[in-house]
């Protein structure tokens, strides 16, 4: 599978001024961000080679510049997330792409310092600069709304060292949400491991695309499949007579506009 390289400079500090750690979190997210933006357009990343991978830290008074070999399949994301930077034109990118980029933002900025995509015309990524005077904006709170619901999930995984978390993926597709959660709830969702299972609570969504981006979980209760046909004579009980005088063909013309 092709892979080709991009480049990001940290601007600002000398080599011996950036720590393992900063280092290790700007990698990361950067990472992060490239993945989330895939996921969000449906895309199966490929479970035996590294999406991205770091090939080389080129060190060199007072920039240090990271040399990144990526699968081809990601470069639209690396195009998409340049020329938002460039453009300080973020709507485009889902909600998860823009808060680690807001994150990295921040991380650089607080220490006084730079980030560069440097350009790669023939992939399709530009010149992108974020400074200590022009960073990545915050998601704007507006752009999340909130209300109760109940999720049909797949529960993956029960856990956390320190404080309760879970894993579930919801039925109707997209990505996998890790949900704090009491230790009762924990508890009743760890007996339900690799289940369906309803989740009640209030959620949060992304305004611009209704991508599911968090949930509260307040209570849990079981998922019990039945049949298409238990199903349509459940309705038929429950709505007794009501249908009785209806023509079908016509009533379906009617919701048409069609005479």
């Amino acid at each position: 599978m092709e892979r080709i390289l991009f480049r990001i400079k940290i601007t600002g500090p000398r080599p011996e001024e950036v720590s393992a750690s900063i280092l290790a979190e700007i990698i990361t997210r950067i990472e992060a961000a490239v993945v989330a933006f895939l996921k969000q357009a449906g895309l199966n990343l490929p479970a035996d080679s590294p999406l991205l991978s770091l090939v080389e830290v080129a060190e060199g008074s007072p920039n240090d510049v990271l040399t990144f070999s990526s699968l081809e399949l990601a470069i639209p994301a690396v195009s998409v997330i340049s020329s938002a930077i460039a453009s300080e034109k973020y709507f485009a990118l889902p909600s998860d792409t823009h808060r680690e980029l807001y994150n990295i933002s921040e991380k650089v900025r607080r220490n006084g310092w730079g980030l560069e995509v440097l350009p790669n015309p023939s992939a399709g990524i530009a010149a992108a600069a974020i400074t200590p005077d022009r960073g990545v904006p915050p998601l704007p709170e507006h752009s999340i709304m909130r209300g109760t619901t109940t999720l049909l999930a797949r529960c993956l995984r029960v856990g956390g060292a320190t404080s309760p978390r879970v894993e579930v993926r919801p039925i109707q597709g997209g990505k996998a949400l890790n949900l704090d959660v009491t230790e009762e709830l924990a508890k009743q969702l760890g007996r339900r491991l690799y289940s369906d299972v309803f989740l009640h609570g209030t959620a949060s969504w992304d305004a611009s695309s209704w991508e599911l981006v968090g949930f509260k979980v307040e209570s849990v209760s079981d998922f019990d499949r039945i049949s298409p046909a238990e199903t349509f004579r459940e309705l038929a009980a429950k709505s007794k007579n009501t249908w009785d005088d209806v023509d079908a063909v016509e009533f379906v013309k009617s919701l048409r506009g069609e005479e």
